[in-house]
């Protein structure tokens, strides 16, 4: 089976993103820095990782054969949902709408499987649409999360409290419909369409470079909006263009290290995605450290710990 190294090199980064983010990075060093990868560079690792979902599973939708891959992601979530119970639900003083949400949309990072779950089922009754339709129906649903998350970052309902108040929750825009969808199918159809193949270097070069800097600038400009309030923003305007950009250019980057196999990494970056957030809010508890000592020991013990969650994989195969 062929081996996308790049793709596989690009997962590490986005993992230590992650890691980074949890850890609030620099924030006490800098709250300018802190932003630049929490609310900059990080905010590209979930719709990266739902475009290279949807590139991979490609076949998989199409050819309809979905059943396994369903089962495998439900039994993900569930899985991990119930590994992290103790810290979405409060035992003592019981929230069941909050509850509720937490088991619908996703606990803090699980968010993501959710929204991969909820995305592929409605990517797969759409996908007998033209690729024309399924773009503008993404692009339209992305634009539509878009819109809420910043009317809700700049409470432009402000005039309606509990308008305003639900905008404000991540749900309503960080979700399997918003985020899920239309990153989903933007993977599914580069690869259906071998997009990749027909652009030229070029010209995806360029564009990447522009498309960078207006991101940043998006950035910025919500730094100054902050004014200095650590926040957390999923999704930017240009993160559609952005995010697509850059998984077409590290796809199309000719890497093979033929003596480094990167495949036996899979199990152990998705490990280190689930279960670094116990040890951020246990650190936290018990010691005062600096965030690069935080992520450093976070992701220590992270991989110390995937070693055993593999171990486990190869007896329960839906823990991974």
């Amino acid at each position: 089976m062929q081996r996308y190294q790049s793709i596989d090199l690009l997962k590490v980064v986005l993992v230590l993103l992650v890691v980074a983010t949890h850890s609030s990075f620099l924030y006490d060093y800098s709250q300018a820095m802190g932003h630049a990868i929490s609310n900059g560079l990080v905010r590209v690792v979930a719709p990266l990782f739902l475009i290279i979902s949807g590139y991979f599973s490609e076949r998989i939708l199409r050819e309809g054969n979905a059943a396994s891959w369903l089962k495998r992601v439900v039994f993900l979530y569930l899985t991990w949902m119930l590994i992290y119970l103790p810290y979405w639900v409060d035992f003592d003083e019981l929230n069941p709408f909050r509850s509720i949400i937490s088991l619908i949309f996703g606990y803090h990072h699980i968010w993501y499987v959710s929204a991969l779950l909820g995305g592929g089922v409605v990517l797969y009754f759409l996908k007998s649409h033209s690729n024309r339709t399924l773009l503008i129906v993404a692009s339209l649903f992305f634009g539509i999360g878009a819109f809420i998350e910043y009317a809700g970052e700049y409470h432009l309902f402000s005039a309606i409290p509990i308008v305003d108040k639900l905008l404000g929750f991540s749900f309503s825009h960080r979700n399997f419909l918003l985020i899920g969808f239309p990153f989903l199918t933007v993977g599914y159809l580069i690869k259906k369409t071998g997009f990749e193949h027909k652009i030229k270097q070029s010209t995806l070069i360029i564009s990447l470079i522009i498309s960078v800097l207006i991101f940043t600038l998006e950035s910025v400009v919500l730094f100054f909006r902050l004014s200095g309030r650590y926040g957390g923003f999923d999704v930017y305007i240009m993160s559609f263009f952005t995010c697509s950009l850059i998984f077409l250019s590290v796809l199309n980057l000719p890497i093979e290290l033929k003596k480094f196999r990167t495949e036996s990494m899979r199990y152990y970056l998705a490990s280190i995605y689930f279960i670094h957030p116990i040890f951020i809010i246990n650190y936290n508890k018990y010691f005062d450290l600096t965030s690069i000592g935080l992520m450093l020991l976070t992701l220590f013990s992270s991989i110390i710990a995937s070693y055993f969650i593999i171990q486990i994989h190869k007896r329960f195969k839906y823990i991974l």
